[in-house]
């Protein structure tokens, strides 16, 4: 907290949140409406952090985004990865402070390196259970998925695949489709919902002939 009638500057920063939900409206950096002497100054938003709403499934990132903003401004690629970014655009000395964990850099954020433990265990958000994939809370469906909102408290890139169940889901970039399978594959599901549909014609065009002959043999008998 900081008096109001101080001079208050927020420079060299980058929001780094997994994610920013509340019922009210928020901001990336901070708020400094109430106090005409706040200097926001070179602050910065991943990409992937830059998602706010009221809660998961309505977030979205902001249209409007500059360094001197409240909102910071949007990074669009991996800099944040990058020590070389943080050395160069907010002058974070890599030297005494900053450090990134074995092999990290590239792969994650950095940490201090005052933490004594270099390993890091990430909670993962965004993840939906698998009624959220059917229908939302409000009752309406969903067909696909936005994988941008799931994200590591510690930037660790996620890779996603599908393991089983191509046939009925894809992934298109960073979104995950329910609709159906792509043109192609929904072609040959026509082609064997085609065939099942032969099959099952043709085995009740045969029970039909034997009953007809089982019919005639019972009427020869009696006669």
């Amino acid at each position: 907290m900081v008096d109001a009638d101080g001079k208050v500057f927020v420079e060299n920063n980058v929001c780094l949140a997994s994610g920013i939900y509340c019922s009210e409206a928020t901001y990336c950096i901070g708020e400094n409406g109430r106090t005409s002497t706040a200097t926001l100054t070179n602050n910065y938003v991943d990409h992937y952090a830059s998602y706010k709403g009221t809660d998961l499934s309505s977030s979205a990132p902001s249209d409007v985004y500059d360094n001197a903003s409240n909102n910071g401004e949007k990074l669009e690629s991996d800099e944040v990865l990058s020590s070389e970014w943080y050395k160069e655009t907010l002058g974070w000395d890599f030297d005494n402070i900053w450090t990134f964990i074995e092999g990290g850099e590239g792969n994650m954020y950095p940490i201090l390196k005052c933490q004594q433990s270099k390993v890091l265990t990430p909670v993962i958000y965004g993840i939906p259970e698998p009624a959220f994939l059917i229908q939302l809370a409000d009752g309406s469906s969903s067909e696909s998925l936005n994988l941008e909102r799931i994200k590591s408290t510690c930037g660790q890139k996620l890779i996603f695949k599908i393991t089983k169940g191509e046939e009925y889901i894809y992934i298109d970039g960073t979104i995950v489709d329910f609709s159906g399978a792509k043109e192609v594959d929904r072609l040959k599901l026509l082609l064997l919902i085609l065939i099942w549909l032969g099959n099952l014609m043709f085995f009740l065009l045969t029970m039909l002939q034997i009953y007809l002959m089982s019919t005639i043999s019972c009427s020869q008998v009696f006669v």
